[in-house]
């Protein structure tokens, strides 16, 4: 029975090792859970964009875009590089939203209060609204006047914010005003002015005369005026001319183009609103080419288009082009060495090729309105020395070099040496290269909306100072590299990456990086003078040789910095004090070797120390950490030479 008994427990215990020994072998054969891996969306003010976790090497699509009042959504950005989706995940990612702000317009609203209704009018922000409205009518009342806030509105009104005007009426058995209507005959024969009840109408008075000129009509804001109208305000109606066989002409669909001129011997020129009673709208190509007795001309409110060559090689010494010229043709201006002075207005789109090329300008404004830019507008000036320009290429979407405005396509051209001062006001980007090379000039504004600057964008400029929009993301390597007089840099939060020798032999003292920037890259202050350098949260990367050989006595490293790469503080000798915080992982090779360093602690979150990372001498102190042991072995790596480490 004993047997019996000795023998079940055996058995027992055999079995009950065969069940462990099968349960372990299930689990080893067991596959290990998936890797998983979270993108992380940044909308930079936006609406929120949930993240997205998902296993390693599997694929996301694009999410919703976000909204952000007065802004349109552009694109995900990862390290200042558009991000393509679907996108192929295989570590945690931070996408940042770019932005585009948009065109303000505001709305200006006409209350009748009872009276007949008055259209709105919307309009950008700035703009002006010449006239006011037709005045609306109500039974039994005059109008009055428009109000804001109890106070008279007049016009030419403009538009900075949403408003609402009132109307202000009076009974009609009040007594009614009398209005003025003034001649400005522009040197013809007097006309006696008319004075006439509030909302009644004039008879058109007799045709005023001029020697050499035909009457054209009498216009009221570069518009006829309709003899028709009631009077509700003083005006002055202006007489248009018609210089009696001066121009030759065609007529197309009801427009005019002039072609020439009957008597190509004339110095001044003025071109006429209306030509045998139709618009002026166009100069044709070469109308006035080469007559170089012609000195002065005035263009014309409602011309549209100067054509090819229509002023070259004449004598004009200024040129104003009106808001209603939408283009300039090729060559419209070139030859014209006499011209100092020219005023682009806004409602301008295309500058046609070497447009101005061979003039004497100083100075040119290119508004916002221009579209369009062609090749050598400028070739061959030697007076510029100040420019403004909404981009630099042929378009908003066709960058190019600076270089561009200067040559021809496939010819050559420079830059006058007499160039200071650059002004843009409106570009997305700085191509690779855009100013490289162009020592003369000194001054460089760039506009808020700006993304991108490209590599070697300022490199060999004299630029002193340089302010970076808060909307630029990417600072491309070596983009002011070399640029000897740069001692003033700002930067602003926005900005995300900072390539390599961004910076390096310039002569900035004091530097501030901004804590929307992630990586530092190499060598970005390499050989610079830099005596103050403020890191802050939110960098995680200092490239190789960043601070390599400058002058700064002191350096905290923030939390959020991961690694410090190789060289990256080496042979600053006036650096003796360096804060680590934790978080950091890895330190370089002879990361700060040859700095003036006598005491550091090590976080205990670092998991790396490349060889030679601090000087000869340096007492390292560790944060306390889980292993001691780990400790130990880092310090073997800590100094190139024999030196002290003293461990607390």
């Amino acid at each position: 029975m004993k047997r019996i008994k000795k023998i079940s427990i055996l058995t027992l215990a055999i079995v009950f090792s065969l069940v462990i020994w099968a349960c372990d072998e299930i689990k080893n054969l067991m596959p290990d859970p998936p890797t998983t891996f979270t993108v992380t969306f940044n909308s930079q003010g936006g609406s929120t964009v949930s993240p997205i976790i998902v296993n390693s090497g599997y694929t996301i699509n694009r999410p919703a875009d976000p909204t952000k009042s007065g802004y349109n959504f552009v694109e995900w950005f990862l390290n200042g590089t558009s991000v393509t989706f679907p996108l192929t995940v295989t570590q945690n990612k931070v996408l940042y939203a770019q932005w585009q702000p948009l065109t303000e317009t505001f709305t200006i609203t006409f209350d009748s209060q009872g009276g007949s209704a008055v259209a709105p009018i919307t309009a950008e922000a700035n703009s002006i609204i010449s006239r006011r409205p037709v005045n609306p009518t109500k039974d039994g009342y005059d109008f009055i006047e428009w109000t804001l806030n109890g106070e008279s509105v007049t016009f030419p009104l403009t538009v900075t914010q949403d408003k609402v005007l009132y109307a202000q009426w009076q009974s009609a058995t009040v007594p009614i005003e009398t209005f003025t209507v003034t001649f400005n005959s522009n040197s013809g024969t007097n006309i006696d002015p008319i004075t006439t009840n509030y909302n009644t109408t004039i008879t058109r008075p007799t045709d005023p005369i001029k020697e050499g000129y035909t009457f054209v009509n009498w216009f009221l804001d570069n518009e006829v005026f309709d003899f028709n109208t009631p009077i509700t305000a003083n005006i002055t109606l202006v007489a248009q001319w018609e210089a009696i066989e001066t121009f030759t002409f065609t007529i197309n669909n009801g427009e005019v183009t002039i072609t020439g001129l009957a008597d190509p011997n004339v110095s001044e020129l003025v071109i006429p609103t209306y030509i045998a009673g139709l618009p002026v709208t166009r100069i044709g190509n070469n109308a006035f080419d080469g007559i170089t007795t012609l000195n002065s001309v005035t263009l014309n409110e409602g011309l549209q288009i100067i054509g090819d060559q229509a002023f070259q090689n004449t004598s004009i010494t200024e040129i104003t082009i009106p808001s209603t010229v939408t283009r300039i043709g090729t060559s419209a201006f070139s030859g014209v060495t006499t011209l100092t002075n020219v005023t682009l207005n806004y409602g301008l789109q295309i500058i046609g090729t070497s447009a101005f090329e061979g003039t004497s300008i100083t100075t040119i404004y290119i508004p916002k309105s221009v579209t369009s830019i062609g090749s050598n507008v400028f070739g061959g000036i030697v007076t510029l020395e100040s420019i403004t320009v909404p981009f630099v290429g042929f378009s908003r979407t066709f960058y190019r070099a600076f270089i561009h405005l200067f040559a021809p396509i496939m010819g050559t051209g420079s830059v006058p040496i007499s160039l200071r001062t650059v002004v843009i006001t409106d570009a997305t980007q700085i191509v690779n290269n855009a100013f490289r090379g162009l020592s003369q000039i000194t001054s460089v504004t760039l506009n808020e909306g700006l993304q991108i600057i490209g590599n070697n964008a300022f490199s060999g400029t004299s630029i002193n100072e340089i302010n970076i929009p808060g909307s630029v993301t990417s600072i491309g390597w070596s983009a002011f590299e070399g640029v000897t007089a740069l001692t003033r840099v700002t930067l602003n939060e926005g900005l995300q990456f900072i390539d390599s020798w961004a910076f390096e032999r310039t002569n900035i003292l004091e530097i501030n990086i901004p804590g929307s920037v992630a990586i530092i890259g190499s060598a970005i202050f390499d050989n610079t003078p830099l005596t103050r350098v403020t890191l802050n949260e939110g960098l995680q990367i200092i490239g190789h040789s960043a601070f390599w050989g400058t002058s700064i006595t002191n350096i905290v490293i923030p939390s959020t910095v991961i690694s410090i790469d190789d060289r990256a503080f080496q042979n600053i000798t006036t650096l003796t004090s360096v804060t680590l915080n934790e978080g950091l992982q890895t330190i370089g090779h002879v990361a700060f070797w040859g700095t003036s360093i006598t005491e550091i602690v090590i976080p205990s979150t670092v998991i790396s120390i490349g060889d030679g990372a601090f000087p000869t001498g340096t007492t390292i102190i560790h944060a306390p950490t889980p292993t001691q042991q780990s400790s130990n072995t880092i310090n073997q790596n800590l100094i190139k030479r024999k030196g002290e480490i003293k461990n607390d």
